[in-house]
């Protein structure tokens, strides 16, 4: 099944996200965000969840 293979890759491509804005965010980091940075990544997660919502939404209709 090609979309559960899919959605095993995106959960771990988002533990990796997750892991990464993390240690971007902590206080003192080498490589910490600016804001224009971070309003920029909070656009591109928005659009990924919007992407995924329509795809929930094609498997519900």
């Amino acid at each position: 099944m090609p979309a559960g293979t899919e959605m095993t890759r995106l959960k771990r491509d988002i533990e990796a996200l997750e892991q990464a804005v993390n240690l971007d965010l902590k206080p003192g980091s080498k490589t910490a965000m600016t804001a224009s940075q971070k309003r920029a990544l909070k656009s591109e997660i928005q659009q990924a969840m919007q992407a995924l919502d329509e795809l929930a939404t094609r498997l519900t209709g």
